[in-house]
């Protein structure tokens, strides 16, 4: 298992003590609306289990430095995240190039654009289609990427706008890898949390880090509760 290389001990300790508070507000607020809701989460009850090596090495994941831990209560506040849901994988497909103008271009950095289709949004409005196109850096087989997380599997997505959203970036085939007319977007590094399982723990990949002991409803802000 790969960790990060310079997050404090202290920091993942903090994390794991809100992890408890977290979930047990979410069992809470579902039983308060006459729902049940187990700690293994209503939303991963059907997820399909991975294999976390296969999506790290997939999805060109690699070690990310932070500068503190992951709070998802902060996260779904930040002004940069503009939409946070629950959703199930749909495919991928090769997206742009990014930091060049032709594919050859030796600075050029490659992207898979992964299809998410919606299940619950827990901030912001869905789209028109009811899915979300989120742009991966690092990798463009599709393939690959398509064995590692496959059709149905569960993730957790802070959203915000991607790279190329600032002018300045150059980008090559700007609209590969989504329908004509659907944005592309691209997810904090640690708002990207997929369910290995119903209960099996959850993979970050955009950080290479697997956490076989967290729960997937303690990725998400308090309160969240499966509609």
């Amino acid at each position: 298992m790969r960790r990060l290389k310079y997050l404090p001990a202290v920091l993942l300790l903090l994390a794991a003590c809100g992890t408890a508070t977290r979930e047990d507000a979410a069992v809470d607020a579902a039983a308060a609306g006459g729902q049940v809701l187990s700690k293994g989460s209503a939303w991963t009850a059907n997820a399909p289990d991975l294999a976390a090596e296969k999506i790290l090495g997939a999805l060109g994941a690699g070690e990310v430095d932070l500068l503190g831990a992951f709070d998802p209560d902060t996260a779904v506040r930040d002004a940069t995240t503009r939409k946070v849901l629950v959703g199930t994988v749909d495919g991928f497909a090769p997206g742009p190039h990014l930091f060049a103008e032709t594919a050859d271009d030796p600075w050029a950095v490659p992207t898979l654009v992964m299809k998410v289709n919606v299940v619950q949004m827990l901030k912001g409005t869905p789209s028109a289609s009811g899915s979300f196109y989120v742009q991966l850096m690092g990798s463009r087989d599709a393939a690959a990427a398509t064995a590692a997380l496959p059709t149905g599997a569960v993730v957790a997505l802070y959203l915000q706008a991607p790279p190329q959203a600032d002018p300045a970036v150059r980008v090559n085939d700007p609209k590969a890898g989504r329908p004509s007319g659907e944005a592309l977007w691209t997810a904090d590094p640690q708002g990207f949390v997929a369910a290995d399982g119903p209960s099996g723990g959850v993979i970050l990949p955009d950080l290479g880090e697997v956490r076989p002991t967290g729960t997937f409803v303690s990725q998400l802000p308090t309160g969240s509760v499966p509609r």
